[in-house]
C-alpha cells in the first residue's frame, strides 16, 4: 500500500514534465530547464568523494553532478534520481554562485573548500526523500522503456542495454 501511495505521489509530481523520447541527458536537461525556468548544467562528479550523484542549487541555476566512471544506464538513473530531488524541492543548502569555481570536473568554493563534500555533510535527506527520488527515477526510466520507437533508426546504447527497440542481444 505504501509503495502505491509513493508511486501515485511521484506520478503526480511528474505531471507537466514532458519526458523526451528517446530519453537523453541533453533532452532531459532542456525539459527541466523549461519546467523550472532556470538553467540546468550537467557535470562529471568530483572524483573520490564517495558519491555517484549530487544536485547543487545556486541562486540562478541548478547543477547536477553524475559519476562518469559507470555505465550509461547507471548514469541515466543517477540523473533521474537527482531530478527527483529537484522536482520535490527536497531541502539542502543553497550555494552562493559567486563562490563556485567550475572546471575540469571539480567544484570548489573561492575559499578552497570542497563544495561537494560540504553539501554531502550538510545534506540530510530523509529516507522518505530518498524513496521519492528513487521512485521518480524509476518512473522516468520506465517511461523511456515504454516509449514508441522508430524501428528505422539504430537503437541507442540505452535501448540496446535493455533489449528494446527491436534490438536482439
Amino acid at each position: 500500500m505504501l509503495d502505491q501511495l509513493l508511486r501515485h505521489r511521484c506520478t503526480q509530481r511528474l505531471e507537466g514534465l514532458r519526458l523526451p523520447q528517446p530519453l537523453s541527458a541533453a533532452a532531459l536537461r532542456d525539459e527541466i530547464t523549461r519546467l523550472r525556468q532556470r538553467r540546468l548544467y550537467l557535470h562529471p562528479i568530483v572524483p573520490n568523494t564517495g558519491m555517484c550523484g549530487l544536485w547543487l542549487e545556486t541562486e540562478r541555476a541548478d547543477h547536477i553532478f553524475v559519476e562518469r566512471r559507470t555505465s550509461h544506464a547507471h548514469q541515466q538513473h543517477i540523473l533521474a534520481h537527482e531530478l527527483g530531488h529537484m522536482l520535490f524541492e527536497h531541502s539542502h543548502p543553497i550555494v552562493d554562485e559567486s563562490t563556485l569555481v567550475l572546471g575540469s570536473g571539480r567544484v570548489s568554493s573561492a575559499s578552497g573548500e570542497d563544495v561537494a563534500r560540504t553539501l554531502l555533510a550538510g545534506s540530510n535527506y530523509s529516507s522518505e526523500e530518498e524513496a521519492e527520488a528513487e521512485m521518480v527515477a524509476t518512473l522516468i526510466l520506465e517511461s523511456a522503456l515504454r516509449a514508441p520507437t522508430d524501428r528505422r533508426r539504430a537503437p541507442t546504447a540505452f535501448e540496446r542495454g535493455f533489449g528494446v527497440a527491436g534490438y536482439r542481444r
